[in-house]
């Protein structure tokens, strides 16, 4: 599955994503945004999930750096879509 992974550039402030980047990397091949909310600052998901729809793809969100973090008052951010949480204890 992660074999074929194309990674896009962080922001210099946040740590996250690059939104403005994310759809010079999608292909034919891509199936999902992958994004995680890095040092409690949550990604922009409106964005992302626009991008998402445009090209039909799903979300999935690792929100494990964020916790608590909220966006325009909403925790877990999309609601909508699957979203993940890694924590490393548990493996």
């Amino acid at each position: 599955m992660w074999r074929d992974s194309v990674f896009v550039d962080a922001e210099s402030i946040s740590g996250n994503i690059d939104i403005s980047k994310i759809e010079s990397a999608i292909n034919d091949n891509t199936k999902a945004i992958a994004v995680v909310h890095y040092l409690g600052i949550p990604v922009d998901m409106t964005q992302v999930v626009k991008i998402a729809d445009k090209h039909n793809l799903f979300v999935v969100e690792d929100c494990a750096l964020a916790p608590g973090a909220t966006l325009d008052g909403v925790r877990g951010f999309t609601r909508r879509r699957w979203r993940f949480r890694f924590i490393q204890s548990s493996i």
